[in-house]
Parts: C-alpha cells; structure tokens; sequence
C-alpha cells in the first residue's frame, strides 16, 4: 500500500524526531494541556455500589472497560474531583505498570480514578482529543514513555516526564481528517484482527473437542459403550476400565529456592530453575546448583502446576529443577506418559481439578486431589494408536493457529505503523 507524502517537509529541531510537515508545530504535552494529574494516592474506601473507581486494570485492549469496576462514596467522591476531575473529552493515560495505554472519555457519568492513571485535560484550541489519543499511541510516544519510566520491577512514570513528552500539532481541520482517517482504517483492521481471533478461539474448541473424545470414546465409534459412572466423564468404550490415578501415578513435588540462591547465568555446576512462569510466560531463565532426582524434571516428563491462577494446568517440554509449585507426574506400566498427557490437557479434566481443590483465594491442588482423579483406560497399544491419533489431529490444528496468529501480528503491527506514520507526517493522509 502506497501513500501520499506531505510537498514540504521541515527540519523540527530535535534530533532523534526529523523532519516534519513544514505547517505542524512541535510542543510539549503540558503546552496543550490545561492540567495534568494523577489520580489519588490512597486506596479509598471501597462500597458495593456508588460512584465507578478506576485503575490501570480498568484497560481492556488498550480502552477504557468499566464492567469490573469498583466503587466508592459519593462524599469519597466529592473530594476526590477537586483535584482530579474526569470528565467526557479528557484522556486517561496509564502511568504504572503497563504503561501507555491511553483512551478518551467518552461516557456521560462520573467517576474518579486511581493513581496508577493521568488524567489530561486538554486545551482544545490546539487539540482534539482523538487526535491526541492516536499521536500518544503511536511508535514515537512509547518509546519516549518508555524512556522517561524508571525501569524497576513495576514500571511508572512521573507527572512530571509526561508534561514533558513532544506532541506534534497539525491544523485543527488535519487534526480532524487524520482522526477520522485513522478512525476508519483501524475499524476495518480491527474487525479484521477480531475475525481471526474469533476463527483461533473455534479451532481451540475443535482441538478439546478432538482430544476429549480420542481419550474417554476412542477412535472406533462402533465398538460397545458403557457408563464410566463418573459423571464429567460420561461414556467409555465397553472394554475400557476406569481407574484412579493413584494406582498409575506416583508424584513428586518440587522445591524451594530462595531468589538469592539463583543465578541469571547459566554455570558449571548449575541447572535451570524451573518456575510457573518458565512454562505460562516464557520468561528469563533462571539457574540453581541445588537438586535433586525427585525435583528435577526431564524434557519428555509431565508437571501439573499446583496453586494460582494456572492450578491444574500440565506442561512438558523443559529440563530442570522445578519448583515447589508443581508436581511431577510419573506413570507407571499401565499408563503411557502421552495418554496422560493428553487426559490431563483437557479444559474438562482441568476445570474438575480446580473444583476439587479447597475454597480459597487461589486453587491449591494437593496430593490427595490428584491421586483421587479417575481416567479412563485402555490397553497400552490403544493408547498408543490413540496418542498418535491425536498428535496427528492437533499438530495440523495448530499450524492453522500458528498462521493465523502470524496473520494477527501483521495487521496489528500495520495498525501501529499506520496511526504513527500519520500522526507524525510521514504520510498524508489528508485531502
């Protein structure tokens, strides 16, 4: 796709930004803003119902989501807005953890926000908010916020550095075409992204769907059923058996490791350290000296992670120590590593584990919990052709996927490279 390119182009002055179109003026946020604040520093006091609260978690795919609000006083609210008032028109920016995240008001109602969120009341002499939105998304702001943010554990950035950041400033007339423009353009590839998530969503229910039938029906739907006389299980092949898994599986838990007993580098001497978020999040190894057999895991072996959000979910793939957050699961000769596998990768399997664990805050799985679990059974020959069957189904499942997804990645970074090279002048997209 071609653009058309502004005629005169002019140097803007600073550096590392280039050349801009020879009309658009450069000025920092707090020049086009009239107040720039931060939500309040204290956790209110929290009501059933009442005025909407907001905090950074109220960002849903980088808009503004208040169906999981929280509430406070009408009075906690009157106080609340003769420092920070928000209303319909300003911005709200997230300033601490997921920084950047940035959306126009656009309801009618009051509410008042967290400090985790900067609201900007525009001068709309200069700026239209949608403008603003779009120019504070793009590539070139960031990566200033990004810049300007202390880089601890929990990224923030001050009042003071988002005064700071540069707004390029068009015509209030290109203001308007360039937001419209974008508006159009990110609609059509939004709708587009929301197809394909949609198409990755059914062929993940085709993937249960293959999996859970594969491991308590069988591939022959000829043979003779029978009740399994486990109710989330339903039917199993007449020949099949149902056992529990503690007379198939034993369990070993894995260990801990204080965080000043790891290292960032891998050593002589050192193995991986394996934690949840090596298995959900991809996330940078860490390696420690001190293991044993019990706690060490080999790349073909199965752990179920144990607490939190993931409890119950099965993982393999990775050697290491892991921690004592997960077990490691060891079948027996009845019972093949793959057929539990994919028993225990069910959405069904999984969500019946979690319902078995205690009433708490976060799932805890214990020994008894796993142990207790029924799978159905068939011979080990069976279970081979069954396993095979699967890996089959689901690796073509999963090559759509993967390209599906690529094809997201792609529209979602034009969107970006579009709203950046628009609100910047690289290209015109006005008449």
């Amino acid at each position: 796709m071609t653009f058309a390119k502004y005629p005169k182009m002019k140097d803007s002055g600073i550096e590392w930004i280039g050349e801009i179109p020879e009309e658009w003026k450069i000025q920092k946020l707090k020049h086009v803003c009239i107040k720039i604040v931060d939500g309040v520093h204290k956790t209110p006091e929290y009501e059933n119902s009442g005025i909407p609260f907001i905090s950074v978690n109220n960002f849903t795919r980088g808009k503004l989501d208040f169906s999981k609000t929280k509430f406070i006083s009408k009075n906690s609210h009157i106080q609340l807005i003769k420092r920070c008032n928000p209303e319909k028109g300003d911005l709200i920016l997230s300033k601490v953890g997921t920084l950047g995240q940035v959306d126009v008001i656009e309801n009618e109602f009051e509410f008042s926000i967290f400090v985790q969120l900067a609201l900007l009341k525009l001068n709309k002499e200069k700026l239209i908010p949608i403008f603003l939105k779009y120019f504070l998304k793009s590539n070139l702001s960031q990566i200033q916020i990004i810049l300007f943010s202390n880089q601890t554990t929990l990224k923030y950035i001050g009042i003071n550095d988002i005064e700071l950041l540069p707004v390029f400033i068009p015509s209030m007339n290109e203001q308007k075409q360039i937001a419209s423009y974008l508006d159009k353009k990110t609609k059509t590839i939004d709708d587009e992204i929301t197809k394909n998530q949609n198409l990755i969503k059914l062929l993940q229910e085709k993937r249960q769907s293959e999996i859970n039938h594969a491991v308590t029906k069988g591939l022959d739907d000829t043979v003779p059923m029978k009740d399994s006389g486990i109710e989330w299980i339903g039917e199993i092949p007449k020949h099949w058996n149902i056992m529990k898994l503690k007379r198939l599986v034993n369990l070993s838990q894995g260990i801990q490791i204080p965080e000043d007993k790891q290292i960032d580098g891998e050593e002589k001497g050192y193995v991986r350290f394996l934690r949840i978020v090596d298995f959900t999040d991809n996330a940078k190894s860490r390696y420690v000296n001190k293991f044993d057999n019990n706690s060490f895991l080999e790349k073909d072996e199965i752990v179920m992670i144990r607490y939190g959000a993931s409890a119950g979910k099965v993982f393999r793939g990775l050697k290491g120590v892991f921690a004592n957050n997960m077990f490691k699961l060891i079948s027996n000769y009845l019972l093949t590593n793959n057929f539990l596998f994919d028993f225990l990768n069910q959405q069904l399997v999984q969500d019946h584990i979690t319902e078995m664990s205690p009433v708490n805050t976060m799932p805890n799985i214990n020994h008894n919990i796993v142990y207790d679990l029924n799978i159905p059974l068939p011979s080990l020959n069976e279970q081979k052709q069954i396993t095979n069957f699967i890996y089959s189904k689901t690796a073509k499942i999963d090559s759509l996927i993967s390209k599906i997804q690529l094809q997201i990645s792609t529209l979602q970074e034009f969107r970006t490279s579009l709203i950046s090279s628009a609100v910047t002048g690289k290209i015109c997209v006005t008449n």
